[in-house]
This record gives C-alpha cells, sequence and structure tokens, in this order.
C-alpha cells in the first residue's frame, strides 16, 4: 500500500519531525516533493491495512481535515496525486 502525507506547512522543524516519524513508523524513506503550501511525502510498497495507514498518517501528521475525510467517505478516492500516477497513452488507429 502506498502511503502519501500532506504536511501544510514550510517550517523545515515540522518536516524533519514528520520525516523521522515516518522513517520510524514505515521504516523506509519517503519520497519528498514540494508544494504549494507546504511538502508531499511519499512511502511506496507497505505491507499494512487501511486502518493502520489511517493511522500512520495522523501520526506523521498529515493534513488532519483531509485524513477524516477520507475514512469517513465511501465515493471519496483517497491519496490521490494524479502528478504521481503514471498513465498508459495508447495509440489511435488511422
Amino acid at each position: 500500500m502506498r502511503l502519501t502525507c500532506d504536511i501544510d506547512t514550510k517550517n523545515p522543524l515540522v518536516l524533519l519531525f514528520s520525516i523521522l516519524r515516518g522513517i520510524w513508523l514505515c521504516r523506509s524513506l519517503p519520497e519528498i516533493e514540494r508544494s504549494r503550501k507546504g511538502w508531499h511525502l511519499f512511502w511506496y510498497g507497505l505491507k499494512i491495512d487501511q486502518k493502520t495507514m489511517f493511522k500512520y498518517r495522523l501520526l506523521i501528521r498529515d493534513d488532519q481535515n483531509r485524513v477524516k475525510l477520507d475514512m469517513i467517505s465511501d465515493k471519496r478516492i483517497q491519496q490521490v496525486m494524479f502528478n504521481r500516477k503514471i498513465f498508459v497513452k495508447i495509440p489511435k488507429y488511422k
């Protein structure tokens, strides 16, 4: 399972704290990407269930409102990062 966290601050100490806690929980280094409001942290290939993923996101200090929305909504797509998705281009036939 993939774990994505949205850290909505540009404070480097908050980012460092989140990265260290994520490393401790996930046992691996995250990919880090700068966002408009702060940072996105990505962990891939984790062998955890969805409930654990939500716990980890809260412990790493992901945006609490976003985590709550993901938890209560059945129809909302969770953890979507469209710029991280790989789209396959299908050739057009003439």
